[in-house]
């Protein structure tokens, strides 16, 4: 507690304020650049008491850390209040269109589709053969035009939110990310005879993702409801059973989600670095990348 820093001095007043937690921070400050300091309580208020031959200096380095601190920390905001929608809506449209796109020339799934062939996520290809790019394209296709749907419209509106916390570009990667290892760990626990496809991995690793941010933000349960109400829709959507529907992996992809959405809310480098327009393009480009290489591996084997 920096509220003696020196024997007695004949002390005056540098600051005064009516918190004492600002002045036993002012008090610290002073204590780094080696300037002795008292805090005293008078009335409501509290005192910092400095030397009177360091008062010049004292109000010049508090002077200097005021300035270097303006605007922190920031204001904590709700989460329905950091989604930008009219600056990332193209961006998100365009990344989700594509999907809508490539649905249109690979069709449904069916037994002879080559596509579907190739690309799925099948436990016993990853695991056998080494095809680890199944984890990957297996997140490009879905069953019919319902599965698709859901996928575009649900994952559609949880990126804008994250677009809105970390810019598009590092939170469709870190969305993508989510799918990849969901799937991955998907096929170590289901083994062999494991087969899926579909975006909705990603989509609840992107669930998993707000909600790390939230949880570390310690924001209120209220600002879990609209990512978890997103993830119970598309569920609803999809149903819990079926073709369509893979919970483990949905499972999977929440939980991978969730440690990136901690690891990410735990470093401002990381989101600032994100949020730079260059770096945002970069990250896009790579993860389109990224996909259109692991097809043409694919179609290539």
């Amino acid at each position: 507690m920096p509220q003696d820093n020196s024997d007695h001095f004949e002390e005056v007043v540098a600051r005064v304020t009516d918190r004492r937690s600002r002045a036993e921070l002012w008090s610290l400050v002073l204590s780094a650049v080696a300037i002795p300091s008292l805090i005293e309580r008078h009335g409501a208020g509290w005192h910092v008491l400095v030397p009177e031959d360091q008062l010049d200096r004292s109000s010049r380095e508090l002077a200097l850390f005021d300035l270097e601190n303006i605007d922190w920390p920031p204001p904590a905001r709700p989460l329905g209040e950091t989604t930008p929608l009219a600056g990332h809506f193209p961006l998100v449209v365009v990344l989700l269109g594509c999907l809508m796109v490539f649905h249109g020339i690979t069709g449904d799934w069916t037994a002879d589709n080559h596509w579907f062939a190739v690309g799925a996520v099948s436990g016993r290809a990853v695991l056998e053969n080494g095809e680890w790019w199944r984890l990957v394209t297996g997140l490009t296709l879905h069953h019919d035009p319902v599965h698709l749907l859901g996928n575009v419209m649900i994952g559609g509106f949880l990126l804008l939110f994250l677009g809105g916390r970390l810019g598009v570009g590092l939170g469709w990667s870190l969305s993508l990310l989510a799918g990849v290892l969901g799937n991955a760990f998907n096929v170590f626990y289901k083994g062999y005879d494991h087969l899926a496809v579909g975006y909705s991995t990603a989509v609840f690793g992107t669930v998993g993702i707000l909600c790390g941010l939230e949880m570390k933000r310690g924001g209120a349960l209220k600002q879990l409801v609209v990512p978890l109400g997103a993830g119970l829709g598309l569920l609803a959507m999809l149903g819990t059973e079926g073709q369509r529907t893979d919970v483990g992996a949905h499972w999977w992809g929440l939980l991978v989600g969730l440690v990136l959405g901690l690891a990410a809310a735990h470093s401002a480098g990381l989101r600032s670095w994100g949020r730079r327009v260059r770096v945002a393009a970069g990250l896009i480009l790579a993860g389109l990348g990224l996909v259109l290489g692991c097809w043409v591996v694919a179609l290539s084997g």
